[in-house]
């Protein structure tokens, strides 16, 4: 199992209790759940009868709708891609489990089983690592790419709205929920670093 950049820049977890960075994985936010929640708590597309709980947006200019309403579009293919994230807490879970399994049957010295973990995290279609760790970039990628969409809209918002207006819609919660995607992609990053790690420290505990 070859290191990659992902690892680069951090020591080895080599001490680190496997069943610690396994209650670390499962205790992941759901990615589709908070973007729901996200999209919920800010803004739909701009229009009659969209975001009744801000009706102060209908009395937005039609050139501020328009470049809002680009914005917003492009900010909902984003959390479209962002949602898919579900699928990779379900991997880093999987390798949680298998990094488990391997120190397992190492100490049960069953290499036939061993060889087929260590197989399956470097070989397999679906589970190989390398796929994961650049599903994991991109995830981040993508957080960072509605981050940076969020506060064009809203700083487009800021201008057109009135200050107990910008008071009312900056108060609300849809914040929260942006900086918890931003925390995920962190702990994605570090837990499938760390689990990596593991499996190379288990991988030269025996000799193939």
């Amino acid at each position: 199992l070859s290191r990659h950049n992902l690892y680069k820049t951090h020591p080895p977890p080599f001490n680190m209790d496997l069943r610690s960075l396994k209650k670390e994985i499962d205790a992941l936010p759901n990615a589709k759940i908070l973007c729901r929640t996200f999209q919920e708590q800010w803004l739909k597309p701009i229009r009659v009868e969209s975001n009744h709980h801000l009706p102060f947006l209908q009395h937005l200019s039609p050139a501020a709708k328009k470049e809002a309403n680009v914005k917003l579009k492009e900010c909902a293919s984003l959390l479209t891609a962002i949602s898919y994230g579900a699928t990779l807490q379900q991997k880093l879970r999987r390798y949680g489990s298998l990094a488990f399994d391997l120190k397992l049957n190492l100490l049960r010295h069953d290499r036939r089983k061993s060889k087929l973990i260590i197989s399956n995290v470097i070989y397999d279609e679906s589970l190989n690592i390398k796929s994961t760790i650049k599903e994991v970039q991109q995830f981040a990628e993508h957080v960072q790419e509605l981050a940076s969409c969020y506060q064009a809209v809203n700083s487009l918002l800021q201008q057109e709205l009135s200050l107990e207006d910008s008071l009312v819609f900056f108060d609300s919660s849809h914040k929260k929920y942006l900086t918890q995607l931003q925390r995920l992609a962190r702990e994605q990053k570090r837990l499938l670093r760390e689990v990596g790690e593991q499996f190379i420290v288990l991988t030269k505990e025996k000799k193939w």
